[in-house]
């Protein structure tokens, strides 16, 4: 119905760019007949595959964005070994569709990078042709008034976003209240349904906290690509805000660095409420920042 709806308009603007509008009232059984006929520049695009001669440039590129990213040993060795298999494909048989999913599950607790590294998937997957944007917009579904989501919810929210969207990635970020009242298995069928019927092309990232994902086991064929986040070590956190402090241009003493690693090893050790791996090094960044703007 939806491809309908799409055919028939693209056929009505190639007609009347011929200059055959006026035929539409005519008895011409020729006039009639091209007025009726559907031709192949009528067909919506969907993405293509391409060829990777022509993109290695930007998945090198994304692969350097990722590579510079601390720590996700496991996760980077799981895109590499994506983009070794799909070259494999594309050599085979010039097809990659079988190789790459478009339906992600990420598991792991907050600030253990989920989001960053979506992004360089949606250019990868981009790269591939298997999607026409590599745009990731995010939706976060947190607590709701009365602590649920409903179906009708749900439908709509996707709805509405992935026609703000229009194409790309959709990053679904699924809180700790959320992760206890939605069901997973369901919202992949849902997205799979949506990815049929809405226009334009789609991949979806749902992230999980999977400390509370223990009654909905996640690999299972309707997501076939689950790839989880360990936490972050302190050598790791401590890392990440260097890196943070360096590109801002910011310098740590020696006496400084001795005592920020230890902070971060206490943080690290006790994982008290509200702690969230590189986020929190995010709000330790503007926090030591602060106070030495102000001193």
């Amino acid at each position: 119905r939806l491809i309908y709806t799409q055919i028939i308009p693209n056929m009505s603007r190639r007609v009347l760019g011929s200059e055959v509008a006026d035929a539409a009232g005519s008895e011409n059984t020729d006039d009639l007949q091209r007025l009726s006929r559907i031709e192949a520049a009528d067909i919506p695009r969907t993405a293509q595959n391409t060829d990777f001669a022509n993109n290695e440039a930007l998945i090198s590129r994304t692969f350097q964005q990722l590579d510079q990213m601390v720590g996700m040993a496991d996760v980077k060795r799981a895109l590499h070994d994506l983009v070794g298999a799909a070259r494999a494909r594309w050599q085979a048989n010039g097809d990659v569709l079988d190789t790459i999913p478009l339906q992600w599950t990420f598991t792991g607790s907050t600030g253990t990078g989920k989001s960053s590294v979506a992004k360089r998937l949606a250019s990868l997957l981009h790269a591939f042709g298997l999607i026409n944007s590599d745009r990731m917009t995010q939706l976060r579904m947190a607590q709701t008034d009365n602590n649920t989501w409903s179906a009708y919810e749900i439908d709509k929210l996707l709805r509405d976003t992935m026609k703000q969207a229009g194409q790309g990635l959709l990053f679904i970020d699924l809180d700790d209240v959320a992760n206890q009242h939605i069901d997973i298995r369901w919202l992949r069928c849902k997205l799979t349904s949506l990815t049929a019927e809405m226009p334009g092309s789609y991949a979806f990232v749902i992230a999980v906290d999977d400390k509370r994902l223990a009654p909905q086991p996640i690999d299972m064929p309707l997501s076939p690509s689950v790839i989880h986040f360990a936490d972050y070590s302190a050598d790791e956190l401590m890392a990440i805000l260097v890196q943070r402090l360096s590109k801002h241009r910011y310098t740590l003493t020696d006496e400084a660095s001795t005592l920020l690693g230890e902070h971060i090893a206490r943080l690290c050790r006790n994982k008290s409420f509200g702690y969230a791996n590189a986020r929190t090094m995010k709000h330790l960044y503007t926090a030591l920042t602060s106070a030495a703007e102000l001193r």
